[in-house]
């Protein structure tokens, strides 16, 4: 797998974004309306040629139905219109980050064109999708087609707001990794550890699991993102019967990895749960481990709120990798 890291001055420089396969137009371009600016690059950064059968664009109705803030709802008509001059069609999916059901339903009828289709090229800028609609989006392409080539983008911010979320609601299966539970074993929990440690002391408590591996990412994506996780990630570690492993977080492949080989250590002893809440890149290293293996329970914590005002700012590059 082909992966890396494009810095934001080649990005401003003059960078386009083309076809997966040169010889014909992309079958989907995926991405997701959200509160951030950085939403809107990879759209800016089109080829003139790129073409793709159809555009669609995930969105909360949380967001653009918030009075208070009309960011999603103005970076929705601007996406519409970058991708208008790109797509033959482009749609809208309006699901919900509170609402699992409605999720699903928006993202099945969204996408239910792509059963018609043999081959899928997709290109998919994950950047802004809330963790849970992205991995739904992702089963459910699988799903319809057997040979589907995936190009994912991903916008990197140079910084993080004080805090993402606060908060929290209940924790949930994602659907389609509600894995394989045994009653006769105990459960081991493995937390992809972003910087929101009340989410991770939660969802150990609502899960109250026997043993908890909490990943730890190495490298950073970037150091003063270490900083921030290392304080927030002690304060789990120092709880019982609780150790630590390392991953990339800035790989898919290497995320992948990691699971795959502590998935193996420990499958026959655990019933396992993976809760991805680093960045969206060791997400979809998640997701590639757990559906490969079959047996893994995949869970997203829901927060009260996110900080919409000033979760992140600028861009420090552009990730693309094929999956």
């Amino acid at each position: 797998m082909t992966e890396r890291n494009i810095p934001i001055e080649r990005l401003e420089g003059g960078y386009n974004i083309d076809q997966v396969d040169e010889d014909q137009q992309d079958d989907l371009f995926l991405t997701s309306a959200g509160f951030e600016q950085r939403t809107l690059k990879s759209t800016q950064l089109l080829d003139s040629d790129y073409n793709a059968d159809l555009g669609v664009i995930y969105v909360n109705e949380e967001y653009i139905n918030d009075v208070d803030n009309n960011k999603t709802k103005d970076h929705v008509e601007k996406l519409k219109n970058n991708l208008s001059y790109h797509c033959d069609d482009v749609d809208v999916i309006e699901g919900s980050w509170l609402d699992a059901g409605k999720q699903l339903h928006s993202i099945r009828e969204g996408l239910q064109s792509l059963k018609r289709k043999e081959k899928l090229n997709i290109t998919a800028d994950v950047t802004t999708f809330n963790r849970e609609a992205l991995l739904v989006c992702f089963n459910m392409i699988y799903s319809v087609c057997d040979e589907v080539t995936t190009r994912v983008l991903y916008m990197s911010p140079e910084e993080y707001g004080s805090w993402l979320s606060k908060g929290h609601r209940y924790v949930r299966n994602i659907v389609g990794f509600a894995g394989m539970q045994n009653s006769r074993k105990p459960t081991l929990l493995m937390i992809l550890s972003g910087f929101e440690k009340d989410r991770a002391i939660n969802t150990i408590e609502e899960i109250e699991p026997a043993k908890v591996l909490l990943g730890i990412g190495k490298p950073p994506n970037k150091d003063t993102f270490l900083d921030k996780n290392k304080e927030r990630q002690q304060l789990v570690l120092d709880r019982q019967d609780t150790d630590k492993f390392t991953f990339p977080p800035g790989s898919i492949s290497g995320t992948q990895d990691q699971l795959e080989e502590l998935i193996s250590e420990y499958h026959n002893d655990y019933n396992i749960i993976v809760s991805p809440m680093s960045t969206k890149i060791s997400t979809l290293g998640a997701w590639k481990a757990a559906r490969k293996s079959g047996e893994i329970q995949v869970t997203y914590t829901i927060p009260v709120e996110y900080n919409l005002e000033e979760y992140s700012s600028g861009i420090e590059y552009m990730y693309s990798g094929m999956l």
